[in-house]
């Protein structure tokens, strides 16, 4: 939780809160579960809007989002054969200002799974998966969707497996009014030359058409690397609630999994890793979109990072282009003044540990938007970080900081930032 006190302008005080929690509960021995997450985040209103590094400075085009889900679910195994897992999930999420303002979003879902266990063909695997599901936001018309796919995989060798599935999905992404059927194929590949490098192919036919994937990672025990390339149905309502680890939290966590190979303790040692460095777990390279429709979403992601004795170096580049799914639903969103989005953009940071309680870390970043009816905007920034622990659960940092942001009149405000910031911060 922060506070932003202002001397001169005591209107432009401020809370800023945020919360990235997540349980699971055992009800029933091996068969019944329950999970939760919570996630309170300060979150861009408008793409198109002024956009600022942080949460520090005072900015209207910003508001306060927070979801929550809960999930119960069985799982266990029928007659030695197949596992299977039956799941509802419900979330809602709300939010200060913008599109989620209007009242609170909910989704509601049940899925349900079945996975081979047993065959008389061992290098055989098949699964059978449904899904049912409405999204709803205030008087807004319900976005509806269902789907039944089944799944034939076979393991070619040790290291590469093929698969094809086949399905149908209904659901009402560009009528609100109307609900189509279609047919759905996908097939795809996994090869793991190693057991630190990953490759995952996947190409089909979905809801918006032809839809891909591709997935390629890899570690050693200094370094992490990340990049796919994808399209896919966007749905945003299913994101807001989960509380999600971040890039730099998925590469650092990575990258530790040959010294600590225990989870629980990899976590841990993620988390305090990142936190006396001052490098975010999720340093977004541009500002999410900000809708409760279904999206067209084309995006391509790079990323890594390297560890060193003193020093580590992380990086993230990142390109998407959005587009609305038919007409839209009504709702004054991003896609009501641009059926299409372009956002572009990179960040990255290198620090240096001067002691083992102090670090240096320089960051830097840039971000470009712009969309059908909207100029291009751009976000420059460049910072200095200096970070001491004062103890046990305290500690203080000192940043130095240069942002610039380019805008036409008619989408936000252009600025020129310098700026000196102290802080200090209590764990409990």
């Amino acid at each position: 939780m922060g506070y932003n006190k202002y001397a001169r302008n005591s209107d432009l005080d401020e809370q800023r809160r945020s919360l990235v929690a997540n349980g699971k509960l055992e009800l029933v021995d091996n068969w019944l579960f329950i999970e939760a997450s919570q996630n309170v985040a300060q979150t861009t209103t408008s793409v198109f809007g002024t956009q600022s590094v942080g949460n520090v400075q005072a900015n209207s085009n910003r508001s306060e989002t927070s979801g929550y889900s809960i999930s119960p679910y069985i799982q266990g195994r029928l007659a030695g054969a197949a596992d299977y897992e039956l799941r509802f999930t419900g979330r809602k999420a709300r939010s200060d200002w913008g599109t989620l303002a209007g009242g609170a979003d909910t989704t509601r879902s049940w899925t349900g799974r079945l996975d081979g266990v047993s065959t008389m063909f061992p290098l055989l695997g098949w699964s059978l998966s449904a899904a049912d599901g409405v999204a709803s936001q205030g008087t807004n018309a319900d976005t509806r969707f269902r789907s039944l796919a089944g799944r034939v995989s076979y393991r070619i060798d040790p290291q590469v497996s093929v698969f094809v599935s086949t399905g149908r999905e209904t659901d009402n992404f560009a009528d609100a009014a109307v609900e189509e059927t279609r047919s759905t194929r996908r097939a795809g590949l996994d090869w793991a030359p190693t057991e630190r490098t990953l490759v995952a192919l996947m190409k089909g036919q979905g809801a918006i058409g032809d839809v891909y994937n591709f997935d390629f990672s890899h570690r050693t025990a200094r370094s992490a690397w990340k990049f796919s390339h994808s399209r896919s149905a966007a749905v945003p309502l299913l994101g807001l609630s989960r509380a999600q680890a971040g890039t730099n939290y998925d590469l650092t966590y990575a990258a530790l999994t040959s010294s600590i190979p225990d989870p629980v303790a990899r976590a841990a040692a993620t988390t305090q890793a990142l936190a006396q460095s001052g490098v975010a777990p999720n340093a977004p390279v541009y500002a999410p979109i900000q809708t409760t429709q279904v999206y067209i979403e084309e995006q391509q992601q790079a990323s890594f990072a390297l560890f060193g004795v003193n020093n580590s170096v992380f990086f993230s580049a990142s390109r998407s282009s959005s587009e609305q799914i038919g007409a839209g639903s009504g709702v004054v969103d991003d896609f009501s003044q641009s059926s299409d989005i372009d956002q572009s953009g990179f960040n990255g940071s290198w620090t240096h540990n001067l002691s083992p309680d102090a670090t240096l870390t320089l960051r830097g970043g840039v971000s470009y938007t712009s969309g059908s009816f909207n100029p291009e905007t751009s976000l420059k920034t460049l910072s200095l970080l200096f970070t001491t622990r004062l103890g046990a659960k305290a500690s203080a940092s000192l940043e130095l900081r240069k942002t610039r942001y380019d805008a036409d009149a008619t989408t936000g405000t252009s600025y020129d930032e310098q700026a000196l910031t102290g802080s200090v911060s209590l764990t409990f």
